[in-house]
Formats: C-alpha cells, sequence, structure tokens
C-alpha cells in the first residue's frame, strides 16, 4: 500500500463515520486528504474501492490489536473477552458515534460481500486461536475450536442486529460466551 492510498484510507475512516458510506462524497474524502477530486480518483478510481480497502484495513488493525492486548493476558476467558470486545464492542463504539454511520455497522452492501468475508476469516481466526488454549473439555459435546469460533461469528453478527444499546450488546456477548463454554 502506498503513502497516498494510506492516507486516503485513514482519512475516509472520519468521514464514512460522519456521514455514512451512501452520503459520503469523493469531493468529502479528497477535501479530507487535502488532494483535488481527480487527484483521489487517480489513487481510487471509486469510491466503493476505497470503502472495500478500508474495510480490509480495519480488519487487519483489528487482527493486529487482538494480539497485542492479548499478549499481555494469561488465562484464556480474558483473551476471548478481549477478542469479542475489539471486534464488537469497540467496534459497534466507533461505529455508532453518528444515526448516518450505523449503516456502516450493518454493512449491506453487496459489493463489499468479498471484503466482509476475508474480515469475518479474521475474526474467526482470532476466535479459534484463543478457542485452542481453552481444555477441550469446555466445549459442548466435544465441538472443536474452529467450530465454535464459526458460531460465535454468526451469533454475533445476528445479536448486531438486535441489540438497543452498547449494554444491550454486552449482555448478548456474555451471554454467547457462556452459552458456547462451560466455565
Amino acid at each position: 500500500m502506498t503513502k497516498k492510498e494510506l492516507e486516503v484510507l485513514n482519512a475516509s475512516k472520519a468521514i464514512f463515520v460522519k456521514y455514512g458510506y451512501t452520503k459520503t462524497t469523493m469531493n468529502d474524502i479528497a477535501e479530507a486528504v487535502g488532494i483535488s477530486r481527480p487527484g483521489l480518483y487517480l489513487i481510487y478510481p471509486k469510491k466503493e474501492e476505497i470503502f472495500k480497502a478500508l474495510i480490509l484495513m480495519l480488519s487487519q488493525e483489528l487482527s493486529a490489536e487482538v494480539k497485542k492486548r492479548n499478549a499481555k493476558l494469561k488465562e484464556p476467558l480474558l483473551k476471548l473477552r478481549e477478542v469479542m470486545n475489539i471486534w464488537v464492542v469497540e467496534t459497534y463504539t466507533w461505529l455508532n458515534q453518528s444515526p448516518e454511520s450505523a449503516e456502516l455497522y450493518e454493512n449491506e452492501f453487496s459489493f463489499t460481500r468479498n471484503c466482509m468475508q476475508k474480515s469475518t476469516d479474521l475474526f474467526i481466526s482470532d476466535l479459534e486461536e484463543v478457542l485452542k488454549l481453552f481444555p477441550h473439555k469446555s466445549f459442548n459435546n466435544d465441538i472443536e475450536p474452529r467450530d465454535v469460533a464459526v458460531i460465535i461469528s454468526s451469533a454475533v453478527i445476528g445479536i448486531k442486529k438486535q441489540v438497543d444499546d452498547l449494554d444491550d450488546l454486552k449482555r448478548h456477548i456474555d451471554l454467547l460466551i457462556r452459552i458456547c463454554i462451560k466455565i
């Protein structure tokens, strides 16, 4: 990734959160970066391309943050809670800063399907890495850590659509962990 591409992605984060995807324009992003709109088109020819690259960049940042914070924790349960905190709670908080940004969290844009799957795969990988630290008897019916990670990831998608606020989200995450793991 070039320095200019990184500048565009970093500037576009705040713009997408402020206006949402639909209301954000290439001009908004160009102004935030401090370049002309034609200059922006030379870096990213479409708003969709910026958004997809941003999703992938943010996913990699989340995964790196998981590894950084979990390196300081000893207990598997604390590590699991930290994965959920970073990937779900903090992201929910960040993406719900404005009414317009809620569409980013729901993200049902067809053009992002592939990059959202890559993001989900990273989340599942982070979950699985931590779940492998639990004794095998921690999972009902000898379910494998990878399968538990997939179930948690899938459940989070539904939970995010059902919760009313941050406290409700945290409560549902706690319930999900207690359902999936014998604590």
